[in-house]
């Protein structure tokens, strides 16, 4: 590969950031989702230290145009998302992926993300309008998350040198047809994941994204990435975000009656999605083999006949909620009888639960229970800020949580501070994109360290500090 000389700052002053998504504004919608809303508002955060210091960064996004008709919709999510990107001077544009704005409904592997046709409609239009962008602003640099993006990097670097165009895509992996379809991955979703890695390898303006150290792994090992194409792209959390204030007891407590949760009883308590790799069935296990020294409540985003049917099977001491209601996770986390918060996901390429946890946790006695799969057990350090059980493994799950159930408070409590000290270290959304900026402009190093102390304090101060 040839080498590339760093841009200057001053080469660096007018960039454009582009998230190519296809959920967040529309559509409600998982990992991918909460990256693009997340890097908004640490946009939001970011723009005006950068503008003090001579650099422009102006924020677009781009996703699938989707009816109002899909199962997922969000009201007005549209609007709210230009109207947001409009105040920061940029927008919000629709894409075609060549259906009718619904699901794809591919027949293999995950459905929704479509087929090869949908992904080669929706990364042309793409890079058009990368292209667009890259004559109004010096620089952009393009997040193109997940499969339905992966020809993207192709397509914008085949001709953009000839046009003179300074555009550098970053191929966002949030999971894998090795991580989530196996054993029989989709052979598409395998050619164009491959083409997006070995890509990168050709052409230098075309990075790849990890999310994790295990994701960056995956790539490496799996899907022979070159280790220098390789750059940081992290989750991480907002600490500006409300959903993270400290709730008054009197108001947890109605919402958990309102919710049919026990008040008199220690709590455990999971949250995910209804997808399998989220291992409700395992937590339910646990849940069974510690009975009664706590009661579970788990919360799904779906109704699983499966999970209702193996809780009266195992007649565990629990409660199944099917509505994913952010504010009772909140509540759930911060109430005092709660002692542990387990996510025990297999595989799972990096997690952002774990980080939303710990920043609710940090004035409770709730621990943080992982599984040391996937991108988990390099969020923790086991006894320190959170404790990590063997992952598959009902009884080593079962085993975890009474250690985090046996904790005395002082320990505890140390616990959940560390745990919220690593989270505004290593996790929040403003930390994150700025190490991404740095990997992908060094010149930007001695700016982005300026802003980092900036926000940091900023972040610090929204909830409290970190004790």
């Amino acid at each position: 590969m040839t080498a590339i000389a760093a841009p200057s700052v001053s080469e660096t002053s007018d960039i454009a950031i582009v998230h190519l998504t296809f959920e967040g504004f529309q559509i409600f919608g998982g990992g991918v989702c909460a990256v693009t809303q997340g890097h908004m508002s640490a946009l939001n955060q970011l723009q005006p230290e950068f503008a003090k210091r001579g650099v422009s960064l102006t924020p677009y996004a781009a996703e699938i145009a989707y009816s109002s008709a899909h199962p997922r919709w969000v009201p007005g999510g549209l609007q709210r998302g230009r109207k947001q990107l409009q105040d920061m001077g940029g927008d919000l544009f629709l894409l075609p992926n060549y259906t009718d704005g619904n699901e794809p409904r591919s027949p293999w592997g995950v459905p929704e993300l479509g087929g090869m046709e949908n992904w080669k409609a929706l990364s042309g239009a793409a890079t058009g309008l990368l292209y667009t962008l890259a004559q109004r602003h010096k620089t952009v640099i393009a997040y193109c998350h997940d499969v339905p993006y992966a020809l993207t990097s192709i397509y914008a670097a085949s001709q953009s040198m000839a046009a003179d165009l300074d555009i550098t895509t970053l191929f966002v992996s949030h999971a894998s047809a090795l991580t989530h379809e196996m054993p029989v991955p989709n052979p598409e979703r395998l050619m164009v994941e491959c083409a997006a890695v070995q890509w990168a390898k050709i052409k230098p303006s075309a990075r790849l994204g990890a999310i994790s150290h295990f994701m960056r792994d995956q790539i490496v090992g799996d899907y022979g990435a070159g280790v220098d194409t390789v750059v940081t792209a992290g989750n991480g959390i907002n600490p500006l975000d409300p959903w993270y204030r400290r709730r008054d007891e009197g108001e947890i407590s109605e919402r958990l009656t309102a919710a049919g949760v026990p008040r008199d009883r220690p709590l455990i308590v999971s949250f995910a999605r209804a997808a399998g790799f989220k291992r409700h069935d395992l937590v339910l296990r646990a849940a069974a083999r510690i009975a009664p020294e706590a009661h579970l409540v788990l919360m799904t985003d779906l109704r699983r006949e499966d999970l209702h049917q193996l809780r009266a099977e195992l007649d565990v001491d629990a409660t199944l909620l099917t509505s994913f209601d952010k504010e009772l996770v909140a509540s759930l986390v911060q109430w005092p009888k709660t002692r542990a918060a387990v996510l025990y996901s297999e595989n799972e390429p990096c997690g952002i639960m774990p980080m939303e946890v710990r920043l609710l946790a940090r004035d409770t006695f709730t621990v943080l229970v992982l599984s040391d799969s996937g991108g988990f057990p390099e969020q923790a350090t086991d006894g320190v800020d959170a404790i990590l059980g063997r992952s598959g493994d009902d009884a080593a799950a079962a085993d975890a949580i009474r250690r985090a159930l046996a904790l005395d408070d002082g320990t505890r409590a140390e616990m959940v501070r560390a745990s919220a000290r690593r989270v505004l270290r290593d996790s929040t959304w403003t930390g994150r994109l700025l190490r991404t900026l740095v990997e992908l402009r060094p010149g930007l190093a001695g700016i982005a360290a300026e802003v980092t102390a900036a926000v940091d304090e900023q972040n610090r101060a929204a909830v409290g500090g970190a004790r």
